[in-house]
């Protein structure tokens, strides 16, 4: 099946580009999924309580972040892909998902599970990450029968964090960074359908699965 998909997808590659595909594509690949919780740590560590945190600690909390939820999820699924168990490193086919999307889970628990034992991480931090994993995990289940947007679930999962942001912390959390990653949420969301990656229901499901998410675990464990 692996090598089904990458002919297909050698086909898709070699069809004709469309106008501004470059330019989609890098956006889309800027804001991509794995970065996102990597860009909240460097967003929480300035722009919340935790600035007062001496540079060693932010710069461990982010660190430990960006180790657990992109440098590793990264390496698993660029070895995934060199050693044939999924047909395309930018998980383009749905049947290319599940094994991914389960490691990126187990990533993102290892993740919390770091930053709920250093002792020092804020509640409300962890809530953020608990959310992460729980979006991971049904993301996961879904990946079995229907290829919902990653992106439009990160992206919006993270412009809610941002304006539960300034909700908490209006003195120090500027507003620009929340309604910025709404708009950024928007482009993010079009280039997917412009690219053909995602239907619009897709990239609905995906922000309301992001929102819906940020908003239970904040419920929950806040």
């Amino acid at each position: 099946e692996v090598s089904q998909i990458r002919e297909e997808q050698k086909a898709q590659f070699s069809a004709p580009k469309k106008p501004y595909q470059t330019l989609m594509q890098s956006i889309s690949n800027l804001f991509h999924p794995l970065l996102v919780l990597t860009l909240t740590a460097l967003v929480m560590s300035i722009y919340t309580p935790m600035s007062i945190y001496p540079f060693a600690i932010k710069a461990f909390f982010v660190g430990e972040v960006f180790f657990y939820t992109l440098f590793m999820p990264a390496l698993a699924i660029t070895l995934m892909h060199v050693f044939h168990l999924v047909g395309h490193w930018a998980l383009r086919d749905r049947r290319d998902r599940a094994l991914p999307f389960l490691v990126n889970f187990i990533c993102y628990v290892m993740n919390l599970y770091a930053l709920h034992h250093t002792g020092f991480i804020p509640q409300w931090v962890l809530a953020i990450y608990w959310a992460s994993v729980i979006l991971t995990f049904i993301a996961w289940i879904i990946s079995f029968w229907w290829k919902i947007s990653a992106h439009a679930s990160a992206d919006a999962a993270a412009a809610t964090t941002f304006l539960m942001l300034y909700y908490w912390f209006p003195q120090s959390m500027p507003l620009w960074l929340g309604l910025a990653a709404v708009i950024i949420v928007g482009l993010v969301c079009s280039t997917r359908i412009y690219l053909g990656r995602h239907t619009l229901a897709q990239v609905a499901a995906g922000v309301l699965l992001g929102v819906s998410c940020i908003l239970t675990a904040v419920a929950i464990f806040a």
